[in-house]
């Protein structure tokens, strides 16, 4: 995933240059606003993340894991 973004950012700045000329101010603000919302739940959600992982076991996650694979076996070939 983190080698995913250098890639996205690219591709985001690439096509933000190519139509620069079709945005509006409003778009302009809006696309800014969603950018900064976006940054501080990510950031937010980061810290949510190491915080329960600094916390908690994931032996809740794997059973449910093990529980999903199992459903989806007995749907795929039951």
């Amino acid at each position: 995933f983190l080698l995913a973004i250098p890639t996205m950012t690219a591709a985001t700045g690439y096509e933000l240059y190519k139509h620069r000329e079709t945005f509006s101010a409003e778009q302009w603000q809006t696309l800014a606003v969603g950018f900064a919302a976006s940054f501080v739940v990510a950031l937010a959600a980061v810290a949510f993340m190491l915080r329960f992982i600094r916390t908690h076991t994931f032996i809740p996650f794997g059973v449910y894991r093990i529980v999903a694979a199992l459903v989806f076996a007995y749907w795929l070939y039951g």
